[in-house]
């Protein structure tokens, strides 16, 4: 590929579903792939069963990330993205079972949360993200089986943290988190054998 986009806004599910059948796909965007201008990167690479590495690509103005990469099944490592404006990451890595480690991005202004790192199967730690502004992480970590530490996070904004170590069986200790606001704990640490 070596479209211009220099003047794209939106590439929402602009390669869903691609290389979905071949083996250690790789996406060469070429030099004229140009992303300064999106802001809307939802399920932009959802379903890329064997995209192996995601590309790395300005992503300062982008807002939604919701679904970015769930289901790419074969990512094992993502850079480390400007997501400094976004505000939703909802199931950005969700089904994401070969990951195994997410650099510290800079999570400032996300709000939602829920199922971001949903069945990522093969994390063992999540970095210290900064979410003070998050007001949903439902099913945040759910099925996590690797997961064995959890940091400090912010849940001082937290409404529902329903599901959100669900089946974190590994999982040996929870740090005391502000649930001042959360309405809702149903499933939290449901299986959590080990805790």
């Amino acid at each position: 590929l070596n479209f211009d986009t220099s003047n794209v806004t939106n590439m929402a599910y602009m390669f869903n579903g691609t290389g979905y059948t071949a083996p250690n796909f790789t996406l060469n965007l070429g030099d004229k792939f140009n992303t300064e201008k999106v802001t809307n990167m939802t399920s932009m690479f959802q379903r890329c069963n064997n995209l192996v590495t995601a590309p790395s690509f300005n992503t300062f103005k982008v807002t939604l990330m919701s679904q970015m990469f769930a289901y790419c099944y074969n990512l094992t490592t993502i850079p480390l993205y400007d997501i400094s404006n976004v505000t939703n990451t909802r199931s950005m890595f969700s089904g994401c079972n070969n990951l195994t480690s997410v650099p510290k991005l800079n999570t400032a202004k996300v709000v939602n949360m829920d199922y971001m790192f949903n069945n990522c199967q093969s994390l063992t730690s999540i970095p210290n993200f900064n979410t003070s502004n998050v007001v949903y992480i439902n099913s945040a970590f759910y099925n996590c089986t690797n997961l064995k530490t959890i940091p400090n996070f912010d849940t001082s904004k937290v409404n529902n943290m329903s599901n959100t170590f669900y089946r974190c069986s590994n999982l040996k200790s929870v740090p005391n988190f502000n649930m001042a606001k959360v309405v809702n704990t149903a499933f939290m640490f449901s299986d959590c054998y080990n805790l």
